[in-house]
């Protein structure tokens, strides 16, 4: 993480709080407002608080829990990197990738995080499978970071079982999608 003077930190705390109360009190915490926040309180530093209003937009919101479940996800498998409490930034990002996946079978988002999850508990297997799904399920032009990452969690897989083969093939998908982490596939690929 960044460094933050403590001043920093304080006023940026500071301005955290004042917004919530200010919504609170004006009564504007409207949907839009609740994963708004969770981003303020997530890029402040304030975890545990973007998973509660993470956990508040789900409560209140029908149609888009996807997307707030993969947010949730997604913030646990970035917070289990710099917390103590592993086990349980763990375990809710399992929860909400798999409830992710149960409203919306095959999410390439869903199925990266999940690739993600199994690499972070050393499951190579599980995790090389969710990779190759979220390259199959992904095929929106609106995809290509997300291809990208995961054909280079891929790669890494493949790399450590030296499946040469399986990289030219992703190398040759990669140069014909012009993948922006196509460098680092090219460094990892058998040289000729």
């Amino acid at each position: 993480m960044r460094s933050v003077t403590p001043r920093l930190a304080t006023s940026a705390l500071v301005d955290v709080c004042s917004l919530r109360e200010n919504a609170t009190a004006n009564m504007i915490m409207e949907l839009p407002m609740i994963p708004f926040l969770a981003e303020v309180y997530k890029n402040a530093g304030l975890l545990a608080a973007a998973e509660v209003c993470y956990r508040q937009a789900l409560q209140r919101e029908s149609s888009n829990q996807a997307v707030i479940l993969l947010r949730l996800a997604h913030l646990a498998l970035t917070t289990y990197k710099v917390s103590e409490e592993k086990e349980k930034w763990l375990n809710l990002a399992q929860e909400a990738i798999t409830e992710a996946l149960k409203l919306k079978p095959g999410n390439p988002v869903a199925l990266l995080l999940q690739g993600l999850l199994h690499s972070q508990n050393s499951n190579v297997k599980h995790a090389k499978r969710s990779f190759q799904q979220a390259l199959v399920a992904s095929h929106q032009p609106c995809d290509v970071f997300m291809r990208s990452v995961a054909r280079l969690q891929l790669a890494k897989i493949l790399a450590a079982k030296k499946d040469q083969d399986s990289i030219k093939v992703l190398l040759q998908e990669a140069t014909e999608e012009c993948d922006p982490n196509l460098k680092q596939l090219q460094a990892m690929a058998p040289k000729d």
